[in-house]
């Protein structure tokens, strides 16, 4: 038997010590103010997806499911120390799934993309040694382990099936089919009944234990994935994470299923997220991590009513209860807060992306909270309530600029806006600091600016000319995400959980996400039904409302049957390259201007126009790519040009507003927030020359421009944005713009223009995949690019 050793027992004062009631206001303008203790698990505790408290309540079995090394963890719930085991020696090793036997000396973890469930043993200080995998196709996601501890029972999510496996013998005894996507599991403390959320079809599947049969199926709602059965046995709870609900059912009468809902206010888009829940032991209470609100709803399992809510960290991700019943142990995905990158974090960073396990500007806690009393739990209600904007309909509360007029930016569907024409450009992965941090007029910081005011002259000229924003935030950590927060203002929980295995192409075209696609050589990124949205995107808004639109290098829509959405495929520009660094964002933007020039010529400009450009993403130090200076050169240049082109088409540029952000802002430092990006807006009815400090996000450019359309809000982060009116004025100043030339040229194909092979760089680049977006650890394309810009020049 193959057996490894605990490779880290973390048992240090300062990683494990509490705070308390530590405040944060997220790139979206939430706050964050977790109540009880919250435990930082810096070192390892990255993205903790799963957790499960031990029989006898002595210690919780989490599982980290970060972006890099992933780990298997156990916390003393008496003494709060840490052991923690490294699982493999790459990428995306574990995903989601936990169980331990009813000893509490086995436990067991899912493999997601690596086709094995692993396996270990928990000696009785905690410790952890890993034993051998069993093998598991399908993508293990779920798990849980019948109460005689004799079965475990694994969702296979892309096998759309159940497997039973003998934990004695560790071998896969049978595969039960069921609804699409498995995902959540609990089973029955008596009844020999195992319930299954499919997360692909909206249903739950009751399996016979005895005989490994369906023996029926409940309708819940959008994307179900938690599930949990009361300690009576007689109720079973489903979160159901994109229709902000939460599905009910009587073991006895399953067809009798009910709705709890979680919109916390009457016209509420979606963006409560329910993605955990755990029912207390004494069966008075379920517990409902409500992501995006970074809260814990309480729910009342007699009378299935909401009782309040509980302030948690940044995106709550699981959920168990003490013994007693009088603590709830709350896993926060991304922490308590979102920190600054500077230098010294960014060398922090890929020493532990490297070594250990990098954080992306985030990292996760454990919350520990007492069971709150009724007036205990009504000012922590009213503290969500606060930290959404709930009460104001906007987020942070308060912080709205006065609406001095409802011109240009209209203040409801009635009104009209003098811009008819959207455009909206989209960009990667840049920090405001790491392009404009040298300018004196905002809030830079120079010592992190690595690209030279000659490889950016249209953007330094654009934010000058027009609008400075230094306090614009991506709502996102990853181009994933980050392409679902440009395209429809939200994230799933789906997307959140799977983003990692597929950016790091283990399983790319299989986990239901961007991944290849044969539509053309130009047109490589679908969105399938299972990660979209339940509010939809930018061209469902735009079709179903009756606006004309362009989709000109973003993902296609595909249905169940994985077929493109008609409407998407006619709407999008086949001959616009997608994200390729052989080919220059230059090329883009001219077959952008020839349609371009088409709409003008025939009257059929879009009213919403999205333009991708990609290459800003650079391709680090790769051999055959070009240099990372060029790559943001050329795509200045595009970005100078696009705007050049409208301004030049005198009578479309009367009626048109530019939204310019990057997709998410993972790939430098910034003494701000390391979610702070560069962006900025330009339009004769934008403010000349403004330097503006008003803190904002993709859901306040997403809101501005819907309003601008008359269109309604996709998800709960526009619809509650800060509008963008301080940044417009309604006496237009139609000066045309005039694109900078390009100083450092894109030299493709790049012989002459790569990176000297002995170069740290180069050698660096050399380990990396920079053929599709982000498939590098950003700690990593960071000290990449760092090397490169600090490097003797003789080695560029």
């Amino acid at each position: 038997m193959r057996i490894r050793i605990i490779v880290l027992a973390i048992i240090v004062a300062a990683w494990v010590s509490p705070t308390f009631a530590r405040t944060g206001l997220l790139p979206s303008n939430q706050r964050v103010s977790g109540r009880g203790s919250q435990f930082e698990l810096i070192q390892f505790g990255l993205f903790p997806a799963g957790m499960v408290m031990s029989q006898d309540g002595g210690f919780l079995f989490i599982t980290n499911n970060g972006f890099t090394n992933q780990s298997l963890m156990t916390f003393n719930t008496a003494t709060h120390a840490i052991h923690e085991v490294k699982i493999g020696l790459g990428f995306n090793q574990l995903f989601q799934g936990i169980a331990l036997a009813p000893n509490g000396r086995t436990g067991f973890a899912s493999g997601g993309p690596t086709d094995v469930v692993r396996p270990v043993t928990i000696a009785d200080d905690g410790s952890l040694t890993e034993e051998d995998e069993i093998p598991l196709s399908g993508f293990p996601a779920g798990m849980v382990i019948s109460p005689d501890g004799q079965r475990l029972y694994v969702t296979q999510n892309l096998a759309h099936a159940v497997a039973v496996i003998d934990v004695a013998s560790r071998t896969v005894l049978t595969s039960i089919p069921v609804g699409k996507s498995p995902w959540g599991l609990a089973i029955h403390p008596t009844r020999h009944e195992l319930y299954v959320t499919n997360r692909g079809d909206r249903t739950a599947t009751i399996i016979d234990t005895d005989m490994n049969v369906v023996r029926g199926t409940v309708t819940t709602g959008v994307n179900p994935n938690a599930i949990a059965v009361t300690p009576d046995g007689a109720k079973v709870f489903i979160a159901n994470a994109n229709s902000d609900d939460v599905t009910v059912f009587d073991v006895l009468s399953p067809a009798t299923a009910r709705t709890i809902s979680l919109t916390p206010f009457e016209g509420a888009r979606p963006g409560s997220s329910p993605s955990a829940l755990a029912i207390s032991p004494d069966g008075r209470n379920v517990y409902v991590a409500t992501s995006w609100e970074n809260a814990v709803a309480m729910i009342d399992t007699a009378s299935e009513t909401v009782r309040g809510y509980i302030p948690t960290g940044f995106y709550p991700s699981a959920i168990a209860v003490s013994h007693n019943s009088q603590f709830i142990y709350i896993a926060n995905m991304k922490g308590d807060r979102t920190y600054p990158r500077t230098r010294k974090i960014q060398r922090l960073d890929f020493l532990f992306n490297i070594n250990l396990g990098g954080t992306y500007g985030v990292h996760g806690t454990l919350q520990i909270v007492r069971r709150p009393s009724e007036p205990r739990l009504r000012g922590f209600t009213h503290r969500v309530v606060a930290n959404n904007g709930w009460d104001t309909g906007v987020r942070p509360s308060n912080h709205q600029p006065t609406v001095t007029a409802c011109s240009p930016i209209p203040c409801t569907g009635a009104d009209e806006s003098p811009m008819q024409h959207v455009f909206f450009v989209v960009r990667e992965n840049k920090t405001y600091d790491q392009i404009l941090g040298d300018l004196p007029e905002g809030d830079g910081d120079p010592s992190l600016q690595i690209y030279k005011p000659k490889t950016t002259p249209n953007v330094r000229a654009l934010v000058r000319e027009f609008a400075l924003l230094d306090r614009l935030f991506a709502n996102s950590e990853k181009s994933e995400p980050g392409h679902a927060w440009t395209a429809g203002a939200i994230d799933t929980d789906y997307e959140e959980r799977t983003w990692v295995p597929v950016t790091f192409n283990v399983r790319p075209d299989d986990i239901g996400s961007h991944h290849s696609n044969d539509i053309g050589e130009t047109v490589r990124g679908i969105m399938g039904p299972i990660a979209a949205p339940e509010g939809g995107f930018w061209f469902d808004n735009c079709f179903n409302h009756g606006l004309s639109f362009r989709n000109y290098g973003e993902f296609l829509r595909v249905d169940d049957a994985g077929n493109p959405i008609d409407y998407w495929l006619q709407n999008t520009s086949l001959d616009f390259r997608v994200f390729d660094l052989s080919v220059s964002d230059v090329s883009r933007f001219e077959t952008w201007r020839n349609e371009f020039t088409q709409q003008i010529a025939g009257g059929t400009v879009p009213r919403f126009t999205y333009i991708a450009l990609p290459n800003d993403h650079t391709g680090g130090g790769s051999a055959g790519l070009a240099k990372p200076d060029a790559y943001v050169a050329d795509n200045d240049f595009a970005l100078g040009k696009i705007v050049e082109t409208i301004s030049a088409a005198t009578d479309i540029w009367k009626q048109s507003v530019i939204f310019v952000i990057e997709d998410d802002s993972q790939s430098g430092g910034d003494h701000v927030d390391s979610h702070r990006t560069v962006g900025t807006v330009i339009g004769p009815y934008v403010r000349r020359h403004q330097v503006n400090h008003t803190r904002y996000d993709m859901g306040s450019m997403h809101r501005t421009m819907e309003l601008i359309l008359g269109l309604p809000p996709m998800s709960r982060f526009d619809q509650m944005a800060i509008v963008m009116r301080d940044v417009f004025t309604d006496t237009p100043d139609f000066t045309p713009f005039t694109a900078r030339p390009q100083e450092v040229p894109l030299d493709l194909p790049a012989s002459a223009a790569a990176i000297d092979n002995r170069s740290r760089a180069a050698q660096l680049s050399r380990q990396y995949d920079f053929s599709r977006p982000d498939r590098v650890p950003d700690a990593v394309l960071n000290e990449i690019l760092w090397d490169y810009f600090h490097e003797p020049e003789q080695a560029r």
